[in-house]
């Protein structure tokens, strides 16, 4: 009796120490053109794409483009790899993330979407807790009024699911005044999306390889979240671009205030539920 028990208590902790299905471990980088991106990004800035520990393994996607209507795909904590065409490696794209998270439109060709529901995942925080979720940008202009610089609006702000003025900078250690808070008004060619960037996105954006073309265009303005860091009720700094999400937390240490969001995780988990 005790050997059984003893047995089924290894057996136990095995158990709890291996991985489940659903978190991502890649075992290695889906194709060297994605190594080579990845370090790259890396290499310019620490978790850009994040740690290949925390990808999944590549695998062919739906894209009415791509020879045989397939491409491949890697999902990264921050971002998602694509290479469309097998004849040329080198151009290796990343899709419109935050649009499909927002809008519930899946881009399955240049001209081809499937309509699901927009995503009901917070954006920054823990997961699954009660905050600021993809599917709430659609209460935010997608293209903001631009205007002389001491007009400039302070931030809006999410709190208890509802997104509002701002009553007072709820982030301790930002500057106060608006033409402090913000950089350049950034449009895309098109003018759909126009927006103040949040100034220290700006500049970080400006300091990343390919610069805006790999965050994209801001399609919501700057935005104060409450949400739960390691169960703590946290004011975060959220804006959102078409690739990519950037977080801002005045808490951390200098060199981890500024964040990507783990879009890449949030797309991969809506996707494929």
């Amino acid at each position: 009796m005790r050997r059984m028990l003893a047995i089924t208590g290894t057996l136990v902790c095995l158990l709890l120490l291996a991985p489940s299905p659903g978190i991502f471990a890649a075992s290695s980088f889906a194709s060297p053109s994605f190594r080579v991106v990845w370090q790259r990004g890396e290499d310019a800035f620490p978790n850009f794409w994040g740690p290949l520990s925390l990808a999944k393994d590549g695998m062919p996607e739906s894209y009415k483009e791509a020879p045989g209507g397939q491409r491949l795909v890697q999902y990264f904590d921050k971002a998602r790899m694509e290479l469309t065409n097998p004849a040329m490696p080198t151009v290796v794209t990343n899709g419109l993330l935050t649009v499909e998270l927002k809008t519930g439109k899946v881009q399955l060709g240049d001209n081809t979407f499937e309509q699901r529901s927009p995503a009901r995942i917070n954006i920054a925080g823990d997961p699954g807790s009660d905050s600021l979720t993809y599917a709430d940008l659609a209460q935010l202009p997608e293209r903001d009024v631009e205007r002389s610089l001491p007009d400039l609006q302070p931030p809006r702000a999410f709190i208890n699911g509802q997104i509002m003025a701002t009553p007072e900078l709820l982030i301790p250690g930002l500057p106060s005044g608006p033409g402090l808070l913000y950089g350049p008004y950034v449009q895309d060619p098109g003018k759909r999306y126009g927006q103040y960037v949040f100034k220290p996105f700006y500049d970080f954006i400006n300091l990343i390889p390919q610069g805006q073309a790999a965050i994209g265009y801001p399609i919501a303005p700057a935005i104060v979240a409450s949400v739960k860091v390691n169960g703590v009720p946290t004011y975060v700094l959220v804006q959102a671009f078409e690739r990519r999400v950037l977080t801002f937390n005045i808490l951390n240490p200098p060199n981890t205030r500024l964040e990507f969001g783990n879009i890449g995780q949030h797309y991969n988990r809506w996707r494929y539920p």
